[in-house]
């Protein structure tokens, strides 16, 4: 699904930029999803709100379509290229920030929210629904941070958020934004630090964020890390 050029970016910065991997009828899918999710949220409904950006997750419990859009074959042909012929669906979720009132995620590793045994297999996909810009809240990732391994997190009960740790600076003093079409993904470790921006636009911000990894990751308890919703069997798709 990529080029062996992005393969090993993945493998030797933690993070690469895929080229346009979704085709338009998914992406029209997906969002109809969301218009529904954003339409439904009320307080105390459930779904988890953060700066007033919607985070609902596990979305194929709710929605056999999305279920069967993990099935993608963009998402198959990445498992077969970074995982192998054995690979689970860990975790899914959306990130939803309204028009001009979404707002700033802080800078974290993912993970720091759950240690994995092994910590760094596997990868995060994160997919532009819609176009992602500067404007609209977009991702902004500190790549060069990667090789630090697990950096220290401080819980800051202004924001109600871990905070990453930069050398005791809450800020990286090497960033960039990564702005999407859609359709096109940031493939990234659970190690890279990520932040997010405010949506200064009239239109919402739409991303989907899917992690995938191998059979044998566990979590800190030693249960199996993440949904663990099989994917690929000896090479061939186990169907959802």
């Amino acid at each position: 699904m990529i080029s062996e050029a992005l393969v090993q970016q993945f493998r030797t910065k933690g993070y690469a930029i895929t080229p346009k991997l979704l085709d338009d009828e998914s992406l029209a899918m997906v969002r109809d999803v969301f218009a529904r999710i954003a339409a439904d949220n009320r307080p105390g409904d459930g779904t988890p709100v953060v700066r007033n950006n919607l985070f609902p997750s596990r979305l194929h419990l709710k929605y056999p379509e999305m279920a069967r859009f993990l099935r993608h074959p963009a998402f198959i042909g990445l498992c077969r290229q970074l995982i192998g012929p054995d690979a689970d669906q860990t975790w899914n979720q959306a990130i939803i920030k309204p028009p001009r009132t979404g707002g700033r995620f802080g800078w974290h590793q993912d993970a720091a929210y759950e240690i994995s045994k092994p910590l760094d297999e596997g990868f995060t996909l994160w997919i532009a629904i819609a176009d992602t810009t500067v404007d609209n809240g977009t991702l902004w990732v500190a790549p060069s941070y990667w090789s630090r391994g697990l950096m220290p997190h401080i819980w800051d009960d202004k924001v109600q958020e871990f905070q990453c740790q930069f050398d005791g600076a809450p800020e990286p003093t090497e960033k960039q934004p990564v702005e999407l079409k859609a359709g096109q993904m940031l493939i990234f470790s659970r190690l890279i630090p990520h932040a997010s921006g405010a949506n200064q636009t009239d239109k919402p911000r739409l991303a989907y964020q899917v992690g995938f990894g191998p059979t044998h990751i566990i979590d800190s308890k030693g249960q199996p890390f993440g949904d663990r919703v099989p994917v690929l069997r000896d090479g061939n798709v186990i169907d959802a």
